[in-house]
């Protein structure tokens, strides 16, 4: 895990060591939102341009994970969420940093799930209940368009995105992970 956060800080500073090169640079705030089969993120981002044809970007972002795996976890029912946040690398296919883009990220979550086990009736009668305090890791691809609108002022951009939940344990029993597919639109100003 840690050769891993080194990997990304080191291109990190590569790619900003190119982005001083250029004076196309632009940085992006907004906030985005997408939508998952077992939940629902909504997040800050910040997004910097980088290179002679500005068609790189590092991102970042925090926010929360809002969670309801109801019965598709490992137990009966699984609700609740976390705060977290996430590093990202995106590719655009046309100059300055609009229309098709392919990227992938890291999202780190620190999460409070409950849940319910042998339940007769799903809402009050469950014999085994309990919470799980976990930290997950999510490796995500995404493929989206961005719009940019108002003469470059403002962007609009809807993706999809695929990666895969992995649970690391602080305290109680495992509860759900696995693929995830997330729809999600991001919207905001461009400076």
């Amino acid at each position: 895990m840690r050769y891993i956060y080194f990997i990304v800080i080191l291109f990190t500073f590569h790619f900003y060591g190119f982005s001083q090169e250029d004076n196309t640079q632009k940085l992006d705030f907004g906030l985005a939102f997408q939508v998952h089969s077992t939940g629902l993120v909504l997040t800050s981002k910040v997004e910097l341009g980088f290179g002679t044809s500005n068609r790189n970007a590092i991102n970042l972002g925090f926010g929360y994970n809002l969670i309801r795996r109801r019965n598709l976890g490992l137990h009966e029912d699984e609700r609740g969420g976390g705060w977290g946040g996430f590093l990202g690398y995106r590719h655009y296919f046309f100059e300055q940093r609009n229309k098709f883009f392919l990227g992938g990220k890291i999202h780190l979550w620190l999460q409070h799930i409950d849940w319910k086990s042998n339940c007769t009736d799903p809402i009050t009668l469950c014999t085994n209940t309990g919470t799980t305090k976990v930290f997950v890791y999510q490796p995500t691809g995404e493929v989206g368009w961005l719009f940019v609108l108002e003469d470059g002022k403002y962007f609009l951009a809807p993706l999809v995105s695929y990666g895969i939940t992995v649970n690391s344990n602080f305290k109680g029993e495992n509860v759900g992970s696995g693929d995830l597919l997330m729809l999600g639109i991001t919207a905001g100003l461009r400076f």
